[in-house]
This record gives structure tokens, sequence and C-alpha cells, in this order.
């Protein structure tokens, strides 16, 4: 099965939790890489896509229909932070994309 990432900051819901799922149903991703989800809002996300695995920290947060193999919180400094997973097949990351040239 191919794999369909959708990577998005969804800027702490200030779009409303139902736009928001509906832009992340409707993109068909399997793979969903979310920032600035919050504590909140991350929880609501979650229990709209039963079935689907999910790890998180702070406000990273990546969904996904394939089952994830534990996770890894890299620090980047000081409250910022990348999200680490992988399936059978791939790993994910889901950092700020700023922050990407210090773990690279």
């Amino acid at each position: 099965m191919p794999v369909k990432v959708l990577s998005w900051n969804v800027h702490g819901g200030r779009e409303g939790l139902d736009r928001v799922v509906s832009k992340l149903r409707s993109s068909g991703a399997n793979v969903l890489m979310l920032q600035e989800t919050g504590r909140a809002l991350g929880t609501r996300i979650a229990s709209e896509f039963p079935g689907w695995f999910t790890v998180r920290t702070g406000d990273l947060m990546i969904l996904s229909q394939e089952k994830l193999a534990g996770q890894e919180v890299v620090k980047l400094g000081p409250g910022r932070s990348c999200l680490v997973t992988r399936t059978g097949r791939l790993t994910f990351d889901r950092c700020p994309l700023q922050y990407l040239r210090w773990i690279s």
C-alpha cells in the first residue's frame, strides 16, 4: 500500500475542530504529522480517528493507519523538540522545519 503523508501546523485549531478534521480526512493521507495541536485539540483530533495509532509529545502529534513502533523525542533547545516514530517500513519525524538543521 502506498503511503500518503500530510504534514500540517494546525495553529492550535484556530480554524475550528470540524474544519481541521474535515481537511485531515479529505487529504486521503494515511499518516498525519501535526504541529501546534496542544493537549485538548490533540486529544479531540485523535478521538476523530478511531483505530489509528497515535504518538504525541507536547504539541507535536503523529497519527498513522499502520501500527507505530514506539517514539523518540529529540530535544532541540528550550521548549523545542522533534518527535520520531517508525512503522514496519518507514521512519517519520515531526520537527519544525527551521530546526531540522540542528539534527541533520
